[in-house]
């Protein structure tokens, strides 16, 4: 046969499955050849997009070779299944629902795994069985939000991983299982899980994996380290915030290690904000140390009680020209507000007479506009956010010794809130009549 012979041939093969693969990337062997070759091409695809990530953080860079990979582990599951290649297609399979995982697809990549594992378990390939258990867990957690079919998958993998000779899915699936605990409030059930995990970790191919299972046990050490603190166990306390600095040095060196810098920046992130948490305990602990040695004031008799018949802080001069700006603004446009802050600078101002007499005119228009309103509800909470007008001028009273005019303006305020509790407080009517009654009768007050 000649070379243009083979050519032909080969130019007919690659129409039939439906791909346009360059020659010199095909593999010269048969289908089964073939379609290892398609597996291991998208594998080499999918790292390269995970390796991008961890390093710049962005998703977007490598995403078309996501799409790529997809057209060769089709064609791979294509051949495999021709083939009767049951853990070749599983494997395959597996591969398609960590694209869609990735691409945040989870309702697909949830079908994909599930596919997967029975191929799997139907070819008693142990390996691809727990990684399509994890694959289902990750999807469920990301997805439905589903934690208990999450981690019912995870610990199926931990069984099923648990005599592999590679100890990847057996660590992967601690790990996973220990992430349901936290979310379900165990923290202790999930910090003894990632001891067992990073127990197996020497058996593990891929060290980098190591870096989660040192965040996570981070942060449940940290949280711990707060809980102690915040319960006066300072010893406690700072022992676990020194384990979880140490997990965080083991996840960074690994992060540097492999040139991670967008994980490594967070790690880093992850420290400084450990070591403000350290200081806080840190302060409290000298705070706790302190208060036994304190003189606490303890008075008894009226002499030991310094009293101030000072009511209201001024003589804090107001910046030139402020009134003119705040005019200019439209700030001052001649309302119970605009009164009220003038009020308040010439207060500051040392001007008390000048800063009574426009608080008071200030009250003026507020219950002017307050009579105004039709409805008492309305009147209810108008004063909402207006009431402290009442208390500058109250204050001023009390400056100038005018106890009388104070007590009745606190009186006059007292009973503008009472009215705001009284019509602001929910209706409850007992039959449902009168409740149909009354959301007609708001309906008509509405259209009106």
């Amino acid at each position: 046969m000649t070379i243009c012979d083979i050519m032909r041939t080969r130019a007919r093969f690659r129409a039939a499955l439906g791909f346009a693969f360059s020659l010199a990337m095909l593999p010269i062997a048969g289908a089964q050849n073939d379609a290892a070759a398609l597996h291991q091409r998208a594998s080499a695809r999918i790292d390269a997009y995970r390796q991008n990530y961890l390093k710049t953080g962005d998703p977007a860079k490598l995403a078309p070779e996501l799409d790529r990979a997809i057209e060769e582990l089709s064609g791979a599951v294509a051949q495999f299944s021709d083939n009767g290649d049951d853990a070749g297609t599983a494997r395959s399979v597996i591969k398609l629902g960590e694209i869609r995982r990735l691409q945040n697809r989870h309702a697909a990549a949830l079908d994909l795994f599930k596919r997967g594992f029975a191929l799997a378990k139907k070819s008693g390939d142990a390996d691809s069985q727990a990684l399509a258990l994890i694959g289902q867990g990750r999807c469920e957690i990301a997805g439905p939000k589903d934690n208990t079919a999450a981690a019912a998958h995870f610990e199926e993998a931990v069984a099923i991983s648990a005599t592999l000779p590679d100890r990847t899915h057996h660590f992967n699936a601690l790990c996973y299982v220990a992430q349901t605990q936290l979310a379900a409030g165990n923290s202790i059930g999930a910090m003894d899980l990632l001891n067992r995990a990073l127990a197996v970790a020497p058996g593990v191919k891929d060290q980098s994996l190591l870096l989660y299972a040192y965040l996570d046990r981070a942060d449940i050490y940290s949280k711990l380290g707060e809980k102690c603190g915040a319960s006066g166990a300072f010893a406690a306390g700072m022992e676990n915030f020194g384990l979880a600095r140490a997990d965080y040095d083991a996840a960074l060196a690994i992060a540097r290690d492999r040139q991670y810098a967008h994980i490594a920046r967070a790690i880093e992130q992850f420290h400084r904000s450990l070591a403000v948490r350290r200081q806080g305990i840190e302060a409290n602990e000298r705070l706790a140390g302190s208060i036994p040695k304190a003189q606490i004031f303890y008075p008894k008799k009226a002499s030991d009680v310094h009293v101030s018949e000072t009511f209201i802080a001024s003589g804090q001069p107001v910046l030139p020209g402020l009134f003119e700006a705040l005019q200019h603004e439209g700030v001052l446009t001649g309302d119970a507000k605009s009164f009220f802050i003038k009020a308040s600078l010439r207060s500051l101002d040392g001007k008390p007479d000048e800063a009574l007499a426009d608080c008071m005119k200030a009250i003026e228009l507020l219950e002017t506009d307050r009579r105004n309103l039709r409805e008492e509800k309305s009147r209810g909470t108008f004063l909402d956010d207006k009431i402290t007008i009442y208390y500058l001028a109250i204050r001023l009273l009390l400056e100038q010794r005018r106890f009388a005019e104070a007590f009745e303006l606190m009186e006059r305020s007292r009973s503008r809130a009472f009215a705001d509790l009284l019509f602001s407080k929910k209706l409850a009517l007992a039959r449902p009549e009168e409740q149909s009654l009354y959301g007609e009768a708001q309906r008509l007050r509405a259209e009106i």
